[in-house]
């Protein structure tokens, strides 16, 4: 019987061992490491995942997943796709995996019989599977059978391995992101899989309907379809958030999938293109919402085929931004992985993705062609090479299968330091579980004998015994390569003709411009010709010996420089091209190669610099060194980005500060979370600015809960009255953060200002407003329910360690705009402390802790209008000077979002919801305050005091100022009432005066004229 050993790099053999559901493994491991083959830095070696297994964390599931290709399924022999192979590898009998296998479209059809006896039931099974095969008509079907797989055995820390060929590629990840965007419902919801489908099938459809409009736009056609898009990027953002609404509400979230290897993926199901031969861009989400614990790299490996000509099946790029070609047509096949040496379900900080195409048509990649001369068929080469990847991505494989089928090189010296590793030494026969035996009947005797796996016979399956490894690979890397659109080159007559009739239809695909970047044409007609292959374009080893080896092989897409542009075969000239091997030279799986990306380094290397360089050695030599310099010191100065998230749907934020600088990137940042913001301008929500500015908000983020209050904050009347009119609220309103961003600084050597009621302009905005505001607003936050996270945060400034003393008066004798400034953001700091006691002290009428805390923000120095200014001066001059030498401070100074990351941090870092207040952050990392003074109880205390006094007796002197104001104004107004009064009085007896003296002149006439008459 054959030995049952485990390749297993996450833990050593473990024969006669359990692991069942709910329990835990504990095995002891040594730290000896063996090391064979060159294996690139930031990889982890087979042999060193075995010795590193052991400080993995115990209990992981290992759920793998396998999709095949269009039309593969079983066949028992070396015609069997990639696919079958690596889930014959699996190791069946370890109880912490759970293994899944899927046909590829077309191979079988849902029905409620197991067999199609009759003529009619055969013909239709016939004629549902060609339909099937052709426009993927069962694609919700295979990828709501992975789904319902995962849901059903997937539970918290589960490691998922997914692997896939042509459409089942694109399966697997378009199953990746829909975990990614629906999330994966619980066992038992198997009810609402197809609501689950539905929403996401539509969104994708949506999706790709906006992509093709934005081409449109792009392509100058689409002016006239504006109002469509809009309409259309309407309904994208109702579905957005209705699938959003089921995730939250029927999901549980699936942590980072730990490795994806993809064997040249395509997309060719109509149903989710998005108009008539229109193929609209799905790339995978590889960024999960899901977040854990620790962290951990995911790993990506994608392989493509270098000489597959198919327009309809392009492939589709793993990572649209490290690899354009996610929309190329052909080229070569390439492979996609993520491993990791953490915890798989946590949030990883980067992705390994790697893309390496091979020789071959689409079935030269994925596999499926038969096998010819004794030797392993051109498959076999990308399939040892994934292998190998998943391995190091920490999948366990029976090493048996796995040298049987030849696809690690010195698989039984492997085992035996492993199991020297897991167990101490190699178990007998007897003691390892036993494959049964598999009878036959032989022909000859009519009698039966059964067929023992051997285990000195490695290679049984596939008829090579004692053949040596790297011979096998390197007849693999010249095998025959097949070519589906000429006859004779591996498939039928009408296969071939079919085919060629599908060339000569315009799909829409991608096509590679002069620039480097992609365009999706229709025309001209496709007609067989090649992929396009990206300039960075990275190609296995095999690819660079055929073209060694055979000089019939001239791809002219990889050796013709901007990807061959359709040429199929490259003129003689050119040769085989420049290519630099980039890793694991001379290793016949690992070896890669890419195009030589600058020909003239290497050219100098061989041949020594030419004179002008060798004459102006040391100028080069100083420039770049000053090259390096500058970049090293602008990405040292341009700070550290937020990681941390947390949902702010529904969360309430007052903001001051947030029209401008620092402050309207964080308001911008906040706002696209979903919080609903309240920004605090000086100027009233009617004047056009603000209205304006909001509106753009809005719109920007969609998100329409923006709103603006007035409140001066250099008037004590005016913040008083937006508090007082927060707090009147019954119940209390929501408040669940307040970020307190504002401040004034008045250029170096400029005046001293005071506010209207009479405080120095920096004092009072930068320190007296947020003391005013939260004094009012105490009862507010007080008031909210304890297991609100309600936050305080306050934006500083390192200049409070200049500042002077707060236990020294303040003068306003040498009075000095930069003492002041830093004053006053002492003095803030100093209070944030003493507000954090204050709330930490309350006690609450249910007796429960309070859960508000103040967080202290340095945002560090940034291109703000305020610090233009300060440079500056304020004056026309100075800011000449800015604009003339702006690449100074563009270098020396963080950008408005950089400096913004830190109070996201604030606002998002779960961990600071969990610990006491009263925390500086700094580059997104806690640090100390510089002065002890912020701590003083004393100081803070007489700061208290002092501040508050100053606001009472500065309100009394406002009001009774107001008071004797509205006197004023009421005494003008009585005098103007009486005043005209007066005027009508007087108005109505001149009407009187002028009436009578009218009668008098009209009776002195009528005399006259009664005297004539006589």
């Amino acid at each position: 019987m054959a030995t049952h050993r485990l390749l297993d790099p996450a833990r050593a053999v473990t024969q006669g061992s359990s692991h069942h559901y709910g329990e835990e493994e504990h095995h002891e491991y040594d730290n000896d490491n063996h090391s064979g083959n060159y294996i690139p830095s930031g990889t982890m070696s087979p042999q060193k995942a075995l010795s590193a297994g052991g400080q993995r964390r115990r209990g992981a599931r290992k759920l793998v997943l396998c999709f095949d290709g269009t039309g593969n399924k079983f066949h028992g022999d070396e015609s069997d796709s990639n696919i079958l192979k690596i889930f014959r590898m699996l190791d069946r009998t370890a109880a912490d995996q759970y293994h899944y296998y899927q046909p590829g479209i077309g191979t079988y059809v849902v029905s409620g019989s197991l067999s199609h006896t009759g003529v009619k039931a055969r013909i239709n099974s016939w004629y549902t599977k060609a339909k099937d095969s052709a426009v993927g008509s069962s694609f919700d079907q295979h990828v709501v059978g992975g789904y319902r797989f995962l849901m059903r055995f997937y539970v918290p820390g589960d490691e998922i391995y997914m692997f896939g060929f042509s459409r089942g590629a694109y399966i697997a990840r378009f199953l990746a992101e829909m975990l990614d965007h629906i999330g994966l419902l619980s066992h038992g919801n198997e009810e609402m899989v197809k609501f689950a489908w539905k929403a996401f099938a539509q969104w994708q459809s949506r999706r790709g309907q906006l992509e093709e409009a934005d081409d449109d736009d792009d392509d100058g056609e689409g002016k006239g379809k504006r109002g469509h898009k809009e309409e259309a990027a309407k309904k994208a953002h109702a579905l957005h958030d209705y699938i959003k609404g089921f995730r939250e509400t029927f999901s549980r979230p699936v942590g980072r999938i730990r490795f994806l290897g993809l064997f040249d993926t395509v997309n060719s199901v109509p149903r989710f293109e998005a108009a008539w031969m229109q193929r609209s861009k799905f790339p995978y989400t590889a960024r999960s919402s899901a977040r854990s614990q620790e962290q951990h790299q995911q790993h990506k490996r994608r392989l493509s085929a270098s000489n597959s000509r198919y327009a309809p099946y392009r492939p589709r790029s793993s990572h649209n931004q490290m690899l354009t070609v996610s929309d190329v047509g052909d080229a070569m096949s390439c492979a996609s992985m993520q491993t990791s040496e953490a915890d798989p379900d946590e949030e990883p900080d980067e992705q390994d993705i790697d893309e390496v195409w091979f020789a071959g048509g689409h079935g030269d990649v994925g596999g499926g062609w038969e096998a010819l001369d004794g030797r392993k068929s051109t498959s076999h080469v990308p399939l040892a090479w994934i292998v190998r990847e998943a391995i190091r991505a920490g999948l366990p494989f029976d090493a048996d299968k796995v040298r049987q089928l030849g696809c690690m090189h010195d698989a039984a010296e492997l085992y035996a330091t492993g199991a020297a590793q897991g167990s101490g030494k190699k178990k007998d026969k007897s003691q390892q579980q036993a494959n049964p035996d598999i009878r036959v009947e032989d022909e000859a005797t009519g009698g039966r004998r059964p067929v023992e796996m051997d285990d000195d016979n490695d290679n049984v399956i596939n008829g090579n015994q004692g053949a040596d490894f790297e011979e096998q690979m390197h007849k693999a890397h010249t095998s025959r390569i097949h070519d589906s659109l000429v006859y004779g080159g591996g498939l039928g007559i009408l296969a071939v003709t079919g085919w060629k009739v599908m060339e000569l239809m315009p799909f829409r695909r991608m096509d590679l411009q002069h620039d480097g970047s992609w365009k999706p044409i229709r025309w001209p007609l496709p007609r067989g010709e090649v992929r396009d292959v990206p300039p960075n374009v990275r190609v296995h080893g095999s690819v660079i010996r055929r073209l060694q080896q055979d000089e019939t092989y001239r791809p002219g897409n990889l050796i013709i420089g901007g990807g061959g542009r359709g040429v199929r075969r490259a003129p003689p000239e050119y040769g085989i091209g420049e290519w630099v091997c980039v890793a694991e030279h001379g290793d016949p799986i690992g070896e890669v190669w890419r195009k030589m990306p600058l020909p003239f380094i290497f050219h100098v290397i061989e041949n020594g610099p030419p004179e002008w360089l060798s004459a102006n050695r040391w100028l080069v030599f100083y420039l770049s060194l000053s090259v390096v310099t500058l970049v090293t010191l602008k990405r040292w100065t341009a700070g550290r980005s937020n990681e941390a998230e947390r949902p702010l749907h529904g969360k309430v934020v007052l903001f001051t500060g947030g029209t401008s600088g620092v402050g309207a990137q964080a308001a911008r940042e906040l706002a696209s979370r979903g919080a609903q913001l309240v920004l605090l301008t000086r100027e009233p929500p009617s004047d056009p600015f603000v209205a304006e500015y909001v509106q753009d908000l809005r719109d920007a983020t969609g998100n329409q809960l923006i709103y603006a209050e007035q409140v001066d904050l250099a008037s004590l009347h005016s913040i008083r009255t937006f508090a007082t009119k927060w707090i009147d609220n019954a119940p209390p309103r929501r408040l669940d953060m307040i970020v307190l961003c504002a401040a004034a600084l008045t250029p170096p050597g400029g005046e001293r200002r005071e506010t209207e009621e009479g405080i120095e302009h920096m004092w009072m905005v930068n320190f007296v407003a947020n003391f005013h505001l939260l004094a009012i607003l105490s009862p507010a936050i007080k008031a909210q329910p304890f297991d609100r996270d309600v936050r305080i945060i306050m934006t500083t400034c390192s200049s409070y360690i200049a500042s002077p003393s707060l236990r020294e008066a303040i003068s306003t004798k040498n009075w000095s705009a930069s003492t002041a400034y830093a004053r006053s953001k002492l003095a803030l700091n100093v209070f944030g402390q003493a507000f954090q006691k204050h709330l930490a002290a309350y006690k609450r009428p249910d007796q429960l802790p309070m859960n508000a805390r103040v967080i202290f923000v340095d945002p560090g120095l940034s291109r703000t209008p305020s610090t233009r200014t300060w440079l500056t001066r304020g004056s026309l001059a100075g800011l000449g000077l800015y604009l003339a030498f702006y690449a100074v401070p563009w270098i020396l100074l963080k950008s408005p979002y950089k400096a913004a990351q830190s109070i996201l941090h604030a606002a998002m870092e779960s961990e600071l919801g969990r610990v006491s207040g009263g925390r500086l952050i700094k580059e997104c990392s806690e640090v100390d305050f510089a002065r002890a003074e912020v701590r003083d109880e004393a100081v803070a205390k007489k700061l208290w005091e002092e501040t508050d006094a100053l606001i009472e007796r500065t309100e009394k002197e406002s009001a009774k100022r107001r008071g004797a104001e509205k006197a004023r104004l009421r005494k003008r107004e009585e005098e103007e009432e009486e005043r005209r009064k007066a005027d009508e009085v007087g108005s109505l007896v001149e009407a009187i005066k002028k009436g009578k003296e009218a009668q008098k002149r009209q009776k002195g006439t009528g005399k006259r004229k009664d005297g004539m008459d006589r």
